[in-house]
């Protein structure tokens, strides 16, 4: 189960490191024909799970640069005009700090939100950081930009993947209330709670109350439901109303570089 993953940008809090351990614990694919993940962030499990061969996929995300990056992977003409104007970027600093202010604009079309975001996310350390620049040597030049341009020339299957998905730009809790069936199964990687954080860096956070909000979705839900993050007491509601809890180790590289070793649990009604 599971492929070799391929994401268009790096995403904080993306499953990209312990994929194959979160897949072990997919329902069977005879129990569900849609697929939705209300929290998509860089769409990992989706791109990498063995889903129904007749499956309705919805990504959501309510972060306005990632949903109109997903959303322009999506649409056919939207990513014409995306890919060209990958195509013609250079690897430099000056268009990272022009393109990182103008995000700032709430009146962007989706097209230059998401290039801008893209191009952005590939010249930042750990796509969220200062400009960087990987002094590796790689295809004859610097390990980032060959990075960066190997990504380019991936888009394309990308976009056939993504074609079939339907993206949205909602809150992820209406999403759990709206599917509420059991043909239906839901991923949940929500922000982590804020005790479990060594830092916060989430365009869309949630507070404990709006957790307890999206708890008390789950809970009343008829879909199957999995959770995943770092193990709190705000989740331990979900154990005396139909939930197992799963806990494992995962192998991370903190920001410094340096490997490390974290707990991460999973939450599952089925």
């Amino acid at each position: 189960m599971g492929k070799a993953v391929f994401k268009p940008i790096r995403y904080f809090g993306s499953k990209g490191t312990f994929y194959k351990k979160l897949l072990e614990y997919f329902p069977d694919t005879n129990s569900y024909n849609m697929y939705i993940e209300p929290f998509g962030g860089s769409y990992t499990m989706g791109l990498t799970a063995t889903l129904p061969d007749k499956v309705c996929e919805i990504y959501n995300d309510k972060e306005k640069n990632v949903y109109s990056l997903y959303k322009v992977l999506q649409d056919k003409e939207l990513f014409e005009q995306f890919k060209r104007l990958c195509d013609l970027s250079t690897y430099n600093e000056y268009y990272r700090q022009l393109y990182r202010e103008a995000l700032k604009k709430e009146e962007l079309s989706d097209l230059l939100r998401a290039f801008y975001f893209f191009y952005v996310n590939h010249t930042s350390h750990n796509g969220v950081g200062g400009f960087s620049i990987n002094p590796i040597i790689r295809r004859g030049m610097a390990k980032s930009v060959s990075d960066m341009l190997s990504c380019i020339d991936r888009l394309p299957e990308l976009h056939q993947r993504l074609s079939r998905v339907i993206v949205t730009n909602k809150d992820g809790i209406d999403l759990v209330n709206k599917y509420n069936t059991p043909n239906v199964f839901l991923y949940l990687d929500p922000p982590y709670v804020q005790e479990t954080r060594t830092s916060a860096r989430y365009a869309e956070d949630m507070d404990d109350d709006t957790h307890r909000r999206l708890l008390e979705a789950c809970i009343h839900s008829k879909a199957k439901i999995l959770i995943s993050g770092y193990d709190n007491h705000l989740y331990d509601i979900l154990l005396s109303n139909g939930f197992t809890k799963h806990s494992f180790e995962v192998n991370t590289i903190s920001g410094d570089k340096k490997p490390k070793t974290k707990i991460e649990t999973i939450w599952k009604n089925y």
